[in-house]
């Protein structure tokens, strides 16, 4: 018997998904990271490798390494994008098997708010960051559930919502990693859901 999908499954079939994502988070990340020539980069959850291949097209990237935590994505990805220049491997946000200053890069896509130990993840993204190494990512928060389609959402999809970061923990956490923030602000176009984006310098 197959498996029914989630409801965030459904909404990542959807064909309309690519030009969302493209339109609507990496285009904005990408004017907003300003980041110029990236020798080697990491995408934390990268799913089926569609956001990866997005990313290489909007960011000037020598190395991509692209992560996710299940092991049946990365197959996926690989299958999805063989002639992609980007290597695949499984892996977790909280636990992401590289040395210290790994990376020029880290781009995280909407996935921090579903990990109650968010500053673990958080964390870990930064100690595989190189000084000066840039950050990029778009995220919901908490206030993302609340407002516009939000609450339709959150009926939804199951997230750890008693434990999820504001916007301005989010900020806070951030800055006491060592982060320089050189964008931090709420996108919501047409009042739908609000969601931020954010690039920030690992000091």
């Amino acid at each position: 018997m197959e498996r029914t999908k989630t409801y965030e499954e459904a909404l990542e079939d959807n064909p309309l998904r690519p030009f969302v994502r493209d339109r609507m988070e990496i285009l904005p990340l990408a004017r907003a990271a300003k980041a110029g020539r990236i020798p080697k980069a990491l995408q934390v959850a990268c799913a089926r490798g569609d956001s990866t291949a997005q990313l290489l097209g909007r960011f000037d990237i020598g190395e991509l390494v692209a992560a996710d935590k299940s092991e049946a994505m990365i197959e996926l990805a690989k299958l999805r994008h063989p002639a992609l220049a980007t290597s695949f491997t499984v892996m977790d946000i909280p636990r992401l098997a590289f040395p210290d200053a790994s990376f020029d890069a880290v781009f995280n896509l909407a996935e921090l708010h579903n990990y109650a130990d968010w500053r673990a993840g958080l964390a870990e993204m930064a100690r595989v960051l190189k000084p000066g190494g840039l950050l990029v990512m778009d995220e919901l928060s908490a206030e993302s559930f609340e407002r516009g389609l939000g609450p339709y959402f959150k009926k939804r999809t199951a997230h750890p919502y008693e434990e999820m970061f504001t916007a301005e923990s989010l900020r806070s956490a951030l800055e006491g990693l060592g982060f320089s923030l050189t964008c931090y602000r709420t996108k919501n176009p047409l009042g739908l859901l609000p969601y931020l984006i954010v690039a920030a310098r690992k000091g």
